[in-house]
């Protein structure tokens, strides 16, 4: 199937009122989402691609992303991001859309399962099984091809994105930015090395192309896991520190107790 983050190109032509744009991008990724986290009794990756799910299931995993993105991860983002980035991303939110957010969540994940279905060999159209050449059917070749031409269309429109996208003043970054991308990199490190050494340790015996499509996937699906692990754990962190300053700051003001057991 083509790569988890090409699946967002698909949406870019949506990507405009009354739709959600992170409501659809988060419909697009959501029936990927078991590639990076423990899997659900009884749900699985076949589950969220079939076409019937694109209507319940997989809006519902997006529902509990974009949930996760907005409330946990955004500001965290965006003090991490550089201040040219940060001054062009947006900060809000609409909560008053919920049957538009709802439609958003149901095109994005169909657009991940329709374009999915060219690229099934096992369950997909019987043409995409037809061999082109040794280790290469039409299905394969589809999907090696509709994920380069996804990232180069989602990284053209970023770009030209960024050139128009107006300016506001950027919040307060953080001022460890060094040791986070340290500490988050490790972790995409971390995912690798446990899903990738035991892999070679003990694998059933196969061709060499086998091993390195094994590792390949184990290495990517490791990587993306081991940051999303560290990406929650800073986030989490950045709150509880945000709310720390934030009492602080409030402490003198609503006439709490100070360290002299006097009040203000």
């Amino acid at each position: 199937m083509p790569f988890t983050l090409s699946h967002p190109a698909a949406v870019l032509p949506l990507a405009r009122h009354p739709l959600v744009p992170s409501a659809l991008v988060a419909g697009s990724v959501a029936p990927d989402v078991f590639w990076f986290v423990p899997r659900l009794p009884g749900v699985g990756l076949s589950k969220t691609h079939e076409l019937t799910s694109a209507l319940w299931l997989d809006p519902l995993i997006a529902l509990v992303l974009l949930a996760v993105f907005h409330l946990l991860l955004k500001r965290p983002l965006l003090a991490l991001a550089p201040k040219p980035l940060a001054e062009r991303l947006p900060r809000h939110f609409s909560r008053r859309r919920p049957g538009w957010i709802a439609l958003s969540l149901v095109i994005g994940a169909a657009t991940h399962v329709g374009w999915d279905a060219f690229t099934h060999e096992n369950d997909g159209f019987a043409f995409l099984r037809i061999p082109l050449v040794t280790g290469l059917d039409v299905g394969r070749l589809i999907q090696l091809v509709s994920t380069v031409a996804g990232a180069a269309v989602l990284a053209w429109w970023l770009r030209n994105w960024y050139r128009t996208a107006p300016t506001k003043p950027a919040p307060r970054a953080t001022r460890h930015r060094r040791p986070v991308l340290v500490f988050l990199g490790t972790g995409a490190l971390t995912g690798v090395a446990a899903e990738v050494l035991p892999f070679f340790a003990h694998h059933d015996p196969m061709t060499r192309a086998g091993v390195v499509g094994n590792a390949t996937y184990l290495a990517v699906t490791g990587a993306g896991s081991g940051f999303l692990t560290a990406l929650v754990l800073y986030a989490l962190a950045w709150h509880a520190r945000y709310r720390s300053l934030y009492a602080k700051k409030a402490a003198p003001k609503s006439g709490l107790p100070t360290k002299s057991g006097l009040r203000r």
